[in-house]
């Protein structure tokens, strides 16, 4: 009987994924203080109502601003409490395709506006969130900025699929073969 001989058939190759687009980053970080700092940084929804009151603050639209906030360990004195502190930390990326936001502007904006202006609107945005806490903003720091660029690598590599069935040659023999044993009795 044929042996079935493998048979190789090509698997589709996956798609390339989609480059990042290029883009400026703007990053920096605001100590806040409140009350239950790992309440506040757990709450659902507290760090995207940040990122949206740093985009208020910083004038920027809200989907180019990502927030992490984290507690630092530190407590403030007595006097407030025993407060705690929160340090976010935050990206600004803004796409290079995008013509309405000027880099320098919002640079300028970050170094010039108050804290007091940032905790307005940070407890604006946790209201509108409906997150029941208030923060004091304790300090700003300064803003790093830098250019993503992406490059593309493909790399392509065919996969073989083996399956059993019988050869196309095994197939073209056998008729033969039985002629052949027929002809000779």
């Amino acid at each position: 009987s044929p042996t079935p001989s493998p048979s190789t058939t090509p698997s589709p190759l996956p798609s390339p994924a989609r480059p990042r687009e290029p883009a400026t980053v703007i990053s920096g970080s605001v100590d806040l203080s409140v009350d239950k700092c790992q309440e506040f940084v757990d709450s659902e929804g507290s760090a995207r109502a940040v990122a949206a009151g740093l985009a208020a603050a910083f004038n920027v639209p809200d989907d180019f601003v990502e927030a992490t906030p984290s507690c630092s360990g530190r407590r403030l004195g007595e006097a407030r409490r025993l407060a705690e502190t929160v340090l976010v930390a935050y990206t600004i990326t803004i796409p290079t395709s995008d013509t309405s936001v000027d880099i320098a502007s919002v640079e300028a904006t970050i170094e010039e506006v108050e804290v007091a202006e940032i905790r307005q609107a940070l407890n604006s945005a946790l209201q509108e969130a409906n997150i029941a806490v208030e923060v004091t903003v304790t300090g700003k720091s300064k803003t790093t900025t830098k250019e993503i660029t992406t490059t593309t690598t493909t790399t392509t590599k065919q996969i073989e699929e083996t399956s059993g069935s019988v050869g196309v040659q095994a197939l073209l023999y056998l008729p033969l073969a039985t002629l052949a044993l027929a002809t000779r009795f």
